[in-house]
């Protein structure tokens, strides 16, 4: 049976990684749906674009651990 221990090996590491990636995808919809909300108040997207870089880094980081797995 496939587990996602067996993907991951013992480590928590990629654990961490998941709920840090999960938070912070909620994290930018939650950005985002106060910028659709209030559009005049939201001078611009970078609060949206700096949440989404920083779940980008992590995607990358959980990829690379795959890789290296």
């Amino acid at each position: 049976m496939f587990s996602l221990q067996q993907l991951f090996g013992k480590g928590d590491r990629f654990y961490d990684l998941l709920e840090a990636s999960a938070e912070e995808a909620r994290h930018s919809v939650e950005v985002l749906g106060k910028i659709l909300k209030q559009p005049a108040e939201s001078a611009s997207l970078e609060d949206f674009a700096l949440v989404r870089r920083k779940e980008k880094r992590i995607s990358e980081e959980i990829s690379e651990r795959l890789v290296d797995t």
